[in-house]
């Protein structure tokens, strides 16, 4: 019986193993307050799209390429029902997730990607077996052609191959808009446009920066309204000798130090109404417009903020961003 695996000194050691791996974490959850338990909740309400359970299943088909899945579902099958029954645990987890994602109905779509390098290996082990049991060899070269000219169509899905305009005509042209989170309307794909066009938001930030008098410019800390912003900043700043990041998004809420003599803020992708409410004097300093969507806003506020109405202990709570 499967039973006697618990004895096992493999089973005890690799538990020991994996759980040096999440201690760290565990452990920082443990000293900010589980974090975790506030992120989520506000991230299925305020971000992470309905999802229905067909809707998931679903996307399961189409986002791998739909030609895969009697390599993926082939793969489930061996895991469960083939001749080497000790691999069953693997795809009994597969299931597992799959159900709690399609139960949730607010889980993110592609959080199941990584589980399917598993399910490709079971499937050709399986798509072998039964090609050769009812000798189809000839259905292994045509199935491979299928699936690298299917590839090749899909391809621009998930890379980078096009320019940005070509990808958006090319998206627009198939009639595909893949929409993971809420607040996205784009046919280029906002795992593709996030990572584009930094450089330009970067240097127009350094222009508003270069424009303050150089005491000024010693006195300043920029504030960023989610780590897209901060990343960028911290990546393409260096060589506008920008100063110093600082963002409420996530993680990066608690990585905050502002330094005592730092009393100019320039905020970047945050709403002057807020920042209105936190300072008594706030400029619009530059606005930069992008047609593809970064972090949430298609319109990038740039704004200079001085004299806060509380210390920044207390007022750096209100810029906590967890979605």
């Amino acid at each position: 019986p499967a039973r006697r695996l618990l004895r096992s000194r493999e089973l005890w050691l690799g538990a020991g193993i994996a759980l040096l791996i999440i201690l760290p974490n565990i452990l920082w959850h443990w000293q900010h307050h589980w974090a975790a338990l506030e992120f989520y909740p506000k991230a299925q309400s305020l971000k992470n799209n309905p999802t229905g359970p067909l809707l998931v299943l679903l996307y399961q088909i189409l986002s791998l390429n739909p030609f895969l899945f009697p390599l993926w579902a082939g793969g489930v099958y061996y895991l469960l029902a083939g001749e080497n029954r000790k691999y069953a645990p693997l795809g009994w987890m597969y299931l597992a997730m799959l159900l709690l994602m399609m139960l949730g109905q607010t889980s993110r779509l592609d959080r199941l990607t990584p589980a399917y390098a598993i399910l490709f290996a079971a499937g050709a082990v399986f798509l072998e077996n039964l090609l050769g049991q009812y000798r189809l060899a000839w259905v292994k070269p045509v199935y491979t052609a299928v699936l690298l000219a299917s590839d090749i169509i899909l391809l621009p899905f998930l890379l980078p191959v096009l320019p940005v305009e070509k990808m958006e005509a090319y998206m627009r042209g198939l009639g595909v808009k893949i929409v993971l989170e809420r607040g996205y309307d784009n046919y280029v794909p906002s795992y593709l446009a996030r990572r584009i066009g930094w450089e330009k938001v970067v240097d127009e930030i350094a222009a508003v920066y270069h424009r303050l008098p150089p005491a000024d410019q010693a006195r300043t800390v920029i504030i960023a309204y989610k780590y897209g912003y901060a990343g960028a900043l911290e990546m393409y700043g260096k060589k506008h000798n920008l100063p110093r990041v600082l963002c409420g998004h996530i993680h990066y809420y608690y990585w905050a130090d502002k330094k005592e003599h730092e009393d100019i803020f320039l905020t970047v992708g945050i709403k002057e109404q807020f920042l209105q409410g936190m300072f008594d004097s706030v400029e619009l300093a530059g606005t930069y417009h992008d047609r593809y969507e970064k972090q949430g806003r298609q319109k990038i506020t740039i704004c200079l903020c001085r004299h806060p109405r509380l210390p920044f202990e207390q007022l750096w709570p209100y810029f906590k961003v967890y979605r």
